[in-house]
């Protein structure tokens, strides 16, 4: 795959290239002010596409500027203030060359804007270098032991002629979870949205209820470059997240970031994307009460790939539909199959002509925009189905998809900069599983898509209010459910365990929750102020608690935090 994505960069870049842009990572907050405006205009917009992040910064400045000056629109201080944001983080696309200035420079060479620590702009080359920070501590009410954060490092982005875009990011991390996050880690499900780790000890902030603490980079860049105004290529390590909602059953950014190469095509009302991946296989296989531990060896972890088209169409001034198609496989050697590269045949077809059994799985996703207050939208995923098996309903266990649905309510009840929204997930027993585990749905031993795996509901209620233009306030409360594996067998909600491991007489007889059902109430509230620009002061208190038929997965969680954050997007682990 690097080969091949290496010829293609080279070829591409001895032809004329247009303006460059590199994209914002995706966080949920940024998205989230983001899609308030695209709401709040009434219609969807044509500058990116929502239901696939990240966006490139070039498209949101694009936006955000002709919003801004839109006659039919009405901005209190917290939306002009809001709206100003992004046009200091995505300076170097503004139409006024002066925005993002700062009045004066800090030791002189430094702040000369107000998102850069360092910035070095002069014709036909810009770069921005920033700190990462991330320090957080708590304490559970269980024990008056420690949990915390510790995250330093570095980013850089820029511009080679306004033609080349490149990022680059590199941090630190030492934490100690809650417990129960800590018991996920320690059942072989790695550490969420991370790759390899190692364990160490804490010593004075030892957790009492944890043997250690876990030790990992956090590293992720890509160049990114445009061969035609309406062609993107963007090729390195990174995540991209499939959706409209606060949960993506398509494909999320809980995993760790794996090597990718993508094409996006965005012609008038159509995006169509071309996502090619290099991820990790599994590390062990999962078992209950079996601990696996991430090491380094003598060889190589083991590796496969997946290749997924996603079209998105604009259909009239309020409706965006999307259609996905992937296939996860792996060869010998770690070799990616060419026949996938092909941008536009059908998967499927491709499986059937090489008379393999890599996984496919297709999707669809859905929004519709309306009353400048209103966002509806959904998503499918299929893996398996018979519709003969679905009318018999004897609960097969081969009949396997999810679907969500969800509603987003902007300046609710009138009241200015209060955000709500509610959502409904439901994954059946089996899906993202295969009949062996590298073809599982997974990257690094983490979900590519939900944190949960499958077998589990979900309602998500949450509410976003922003009183002063640097302070927001935000809730969450999750219920979640699910079917949790209680012996060798597999139940179906474990997703890195094969399907092979259900017990023999399981072809029939499946339903929702079957195994340890488990109830989980997770509610979450936190304060955030923006000190200066992407410097943050925050305070997060965290309820949780599990019950499950057995008693073996009961816990209860009360976690109080406080920290500041720098140039990085929340860490939470909301399962």
């Amino acid at each position: 795959m690097r080969k091949n994505i290496t010829i293609l960069i080279l070829v591409l870049s001895s032809i004329y290239v247009s303006a460059q842009s590199v994209f914002v990572p995706h966080q949920a907050d940024y998205y989230r002010m983001l899609d308030r405006y695209e709401i709040k205009s009434g219609k969807v917009t044509t500058e990116f596409f929502t239901n696939f992040k990240p966006y490139q910064r070039s498209q949101v400045v694009s936006f955000v500027e002709k919003y801004s000056l839109d006659s039919n629109q009405t901005f209190s201080k917290r939306d002009s203030f809001n709206l100003n944001y992004f046009k200091n983080d995505n300076w170097e696309w503004a139409q006024d060359s002066l925005q993002g200035k700062t009045a004066k420079k800090t030791l002189k060479y430094f702040y000369e804007r107000k998102n850069s620590a360092l910035t070095i702009d002069i014709p036909r080359f810009m770069v921005q270098v920033n700190p990462v920070a991330y320090f957080n501590m708590g304490r559970t009410a269980q024990s008056t032991s420690l949990c915390y954060i510790n995250t330093r490092g570095a980013e850089i982005r820029g511009l080679i002629g306004k033609k080349l875009g490149f990022y680059g990011m590199i941090a630190d991390n030492q934490i100690f979870t809650p417990s129960y996050v800590d018991k996920q880690i320690q059942l072989g499900y790695g550490v969420p949205f991370e790759g390899f780790w190692k364990t160490f000890d804490g010593g004075t902030l030892k957790n009492a209820t944890q043997k250690s603490g876990y030790d990992f980079f956090t590293a992720k860049g890509y160049l990114s470059f445009n061969p035609l105004k309406e062609v993107n290529l963007q090729f390195g390590h990174d995540k991209n997240y499939i959706g409209n909602g606060y949960r993506s059953l398509l494909l999320s950014d809980f995993s760790s970031n794996y090597l990718f190469g993508k094409v996006t095509f965005k012609v008038w009302k159509f995006q169509y994307t071309n996502l090619y991946t290099e991820l990790t296989g599994p590390l062990g296989l999962v078992n209950p009460g079996t601990s696996v531990v991430a090491t380094a060896g003598n060889s190589f972890f083991p590796r496969k790939n997946m290749a997924l088209h996603h079209l998105s169409i604009n259909l009239g001034k309020h409706v965006n539909l999307g259609v996905m198609e992937a296939i996860m496989f792996n060869r010998v050697n770690g070799i990616f199959d060419m026949n996938y590269i092909n941008p536009l045949i059908f998967y499927k077809f491709i499986e059937n002509q090489l008379g393999s059994k890599d996984k496919a799985v297709i999707g669809a996703d859905i929004k519709v925009n309306f009353l400048k207050r209103f966002s509806a939208y959904g998503q499918f995923l299929l893996n398996e189905f018979v519709f003969r098996e679905l009318v018999n309903d004897k609960g097969w266990w081969g009949n396997k998809y999810a679907y969500q649905v969800g509603l987003k309510y902007i300046d609710a009840f009138q009241i200015k900069n209060l955000d709500l929204q509610i959502e409904y997930n439901f994954v059946r027993p089996f899906v993202y599983a295969d009949k062996d585990s590298l073809g599982t749905y997974t990257d690094y031993n983490l979900p590519l898509a939900h944190p949960l795996g499958a077998n589990f509901t979900e309602i998500v209620a949450l509410a976003n209010y922003q009183p002063i233009n640097k302070l927001n306030i935000r809730g969450k409360l999750m219920l979640m459910t699910q079917g949790k594996d209680k012996d060798s067998t597999s139940k179906g909600g474990n997703i890195l365990r094969p399907y092979s491991q259900r017990a023999t007489n399981s072809e029939f007889g499946n339903t929702m929750f079957q195994g340890d059902k488990t109830t989980i109430l997770y509610a979450d509230l936190t304060f955030t102020y923006m000190l200066f620009h992407n410097f943050f002061l925050e305070f997060n208190q965290v309820f949780r608690s599990a019950r499950s038929q057995t008693g073996a997965f009961n816990s209860d969680t009360y976690f109080a935090n406080l920290g500041i954050r720098w140039n990085i997007g929340q860490r939470v682990h909301e399962f």
